[in-house]
């Protein structure tokens, strides 16, 4: 039985137990764009195909403070920022600007989203730009979002199994939230 078929058939029995219980209508994958959030986002795929859901993928992209700084180790961040930006930069367009964000969350989703979810699916993407448990908490509080599904590392020994961002969400928001531990290991 597939993982599509287990949840339908869930979703069939929890219907059954609670006929007047509302399901999904919405759906939000907060994604980085890397892969440790593509199990969240094949859940995601897979609970929207089974309650015939909306499925919004968000992006959100830091906004730099290029302004003076006193500390010297943020000109060292600055530099290695730099660096990095010019490779990943293309006709002028800085690498967190709103159209090459959104461009490479289509190529993100375009990649992992299979064909017949793409076509059969209610997805929308959107890119954002800030803070970003505040600019996810901000999209779920004035959206009509049922259910937050979010993707944790496997922490070290040494580490919370919930992000800072992902704490944070769960303190600004009162909707559903699903954690779903990735596959791949953080560096």
């Amino acid at each position: 039985m597939t993982t599509t078929n287990r949840i339908a058939a869930h979703c069939d029995f929890a219907q059954q137990l609670h006929p007047t219980q509302k399901q999904y209508g919405h759906i939000l994958v907060p994604c980085g764009l890397n892969q440790t959030d593509i199990s969240a986002l094949t859940l995601g795929l897979e609970i929207a195909t089974a309650h015939g859901a909306r499925l919004t993928i968000v992006n959100v992209s830091p906004v730099r403070d290029d302004g003076p700084s006193m500390h010297w180790l943020d000109a060292i961040d600055r530099l290695y920022s730099a660096l990095d930006n010019r490779s990943a930069t293309t006709a002028g367009q800085s690498l967190n600007s709103p159209e090459l964000a959104g461009k490479l969350l289509a190529q993100f989703v375009y990649q992992h989203v299979p064909e017949h979810f793409r076509s059969s699916l209610n997805l929308h993407c959107i890119s954002l730009s800030g803070d970003a448990a505040r600019m996810i908490a901000r999209y779920i509080n004035d959206s009509d979002v049922d259910l937050v599904i979010m993707s944790c590392r496997s922490p070290r020994w040494w580490q919370s199994a919930l992000s800072p961002t992902v704490q944070r969400v769960m303190r600004l928001t009162q909707k559903q939230l699903l954690l779903v531990r990735s596959k791949t290991q953080q560096a």
